[in-house]
């Protein structure tokens, strides 16, 4: 799949600036802060990183579904 079949569009691509290393993804599910991303190739479980968390104001500022995000693979202890 690619992402114009989840809604991808040349206005995003205008302006997405993700960064070296990440990419692309939508998200497709939230419950009880953890997420499930879909990129064009596949749909994993997510979390949000130390920084993003400790600057977010509030609720609101936290990513939904259908909200366009820039993920990177990590490799934890886990």
């Amino acid at each position: 799949m690619e992402l114009a079949g989840i809604g991808w569009d040349r206005w995003f691509d205008e302006q997405a600036a993700c960064g070296s290393g990440r990419r692309i993804a939508r998200v497709t599910a939230v419950d009880r802060g953890r997420y499930l991303v879909r990129d064009e190739h596949v749909e994993v479980p997510a979390e949000l990183t130390g920084k993003f968390l400790y600057t977010a104001a509030s609720s609101v500022d936290m990513p939904c579904v259908g909200d366009w995000v820039c993920v990177q693979k990590s490799i934890g202890n886990r």
